[in-house]
This record gives structure tokens, C-alpha cells and sequence, in this order.
């Protein structure tokens, strides 16, 4: 196991969600590669800021955690950065709260400008709560400028966007 190195962690604009640990309202995930499975994990230990219904982890928030690793297993294993553009998700089980949650992913497959992750949470006792396929379009040059409404790619990126 090794931990990913989150490469945005010291730029002042950074409040993501899901990874960011200046985000107060956030879920200050971190990342780890699991070589041996081939695959990307986090661990989610769960509050009480995130319920849907009473009691259980609102949907929104297991989503959002295979949305994250979805885009860290792409950075890690393809040296890529990756855009959603589509998540299916199947809610399994109900996810009681609080409770450690772990997300899980691997890569089903990659071409030169897409990839498709397949995810899942688990819960304390392994059971899959939920489980997921996203598909990510892979960042280009002209892609990153339109959505930063920047001519210039930051230098630190250039490795990530093709």
C-alpha cells in the first residue's frame, strides 16, 4: 500500500469537496494504492453532517465518493486526469451511520480519450453497498482551457492533460 500524492493540495483556490483538506464542509479523503489488486482506496469515516434519511449515508454522498476515487484511480495507474461524464450506480445496501466506509475502484478499460472505472463501497462488516461504473473523458489541453477560461496550462499539470 502507498499513499497518492494529492498534487493540488497547496494551491490556495483548492476547496474540492471531495479531497480537499481545506474545505471544512468537506470529506477530506485521501488516497491509497492497493498494487496488489491493482486498484485505488480510500477510507470514509462517516459523521453525522452526511445523513439522507435518518440514520443512513444520503445516496449523494456514496456517489460522490466513487466520483473521487474514479478520478484518483486514473490519476494514479494512467498519469491522467479524468472528467465524468456519466455514473451508474446501483445503491445495494442501506449504509447505517456512523460507521468506516471504504470506496474502492479499478480501471475496465482506457482508450486515448476515455476510461471507464468500476467502484464500490463497502461497508464495516465488507459488505458492497453500493456499487458503480462511471465513464471519464480524458482532460485535453483545450478541454482544461475552456472549462478554466485560461490560455495557459499551470506547468504542474502539463504531465496529466494530453
Amino acid at each position: 500500500m502507498r499513499k497518492i500524492n494529492n498534487i493540488f493540495v497547496d494551491l490556495p483556490e483548492y476547496r474540492c469537496f471531495g479531497c480537499s483538506p481545506h474545505n471544512v464542509h468537506g470529506l477530506h479523503l485521501e488516497f491509497f494504492s492497493d498494487d496488489e489488486k491493482n486498484e485505488v482506496f480510500s477510507v470514509f469515516e462517516q459523521t453525522d453532517d452526511f445523513h439522507g434519511f435518518p440514520g443512513l449515508l444520503h445516496g449523494g454522498i456514496a456517489s460522490t465518493l466513487m466520483d473521487e476515487i474514479g478520478f484518483w484511480i486514473l490519476f494514479d495507474r494512467l498519469g491522467k486526469f479524468g472528467l465524468t461524464v456519466n455514473m451508474n450506480i446501483d445503491y445495494i445496501k442501506a449504509i447505517q451511520l456512523p460507521q468506516r466506509l471504504e470506496v474502492r475502484a479499478s480501471v475496465i478499460s482506457s482508450k486515448k480519450r476515455s476510461a471507464m472505472v468500476a467502484c464500490r463501497v463497502i461497508d464495516s462488516q465488507g459488505d458492497i453497498c453500493a456499487e458503480g461504473t462511471l465513464k471519464f473523458v480524458l482532460a485535453s489541453k483545450k478541454m482544461w482551457q475552456k472549462i478554466s477560461g485560461k490560455e495557459n496550462l499551470p506547468e504542474f499539470l502539463a504531465p496529466y492533460i494530453t
